[in-house]
């Protein structure tokens, strides 16, 4: 996608339900070049970890760097061997205007 008119005005809106051990597990939101991969300015949203009792909406802004450039948005999740959580689950994303 292109992040032009709406610039950095920009966020990203989706839906989410963890179930994570927040201690060893973690996740992040950034948006990245489509055309280097590298991220522009600082992750969006952070400390993805802990438990919800039910599904949840979450909302974070682009970076000024994403401006008139081609992005793609990188959700990443880490999780260590524990196997009595299920993870991060994510559905409903939406790019808007702010």
């Amino acid at each position: 996608m292109r992040v032009d008119a709406v610039g950095s005005g920009a966020c990203v809106k989706f839906m989410q339900y963890r179930d994570t051990d927040d201690i060893a597990d973690f996740g992040f939101v950034r948006v990245l070049d489509a055309v280097t991969n590298l991220p522009l300015g600082a992750e969006i949203l952070t400390n993805i970890g802990g438990i919800d009792g039910a599904w949840g909406s979450e909302m974070g802004d682009f970076p000024p760097e994403a401006a008139g450039k081609d992005v793609r948005l990188e959700f990443q999740f880490t999780s260590d061997n524990g196997s009595e959580f299920g993870g991060w689950f994510l559905d409903d994303i939406e790019v808007l205007a702010k």
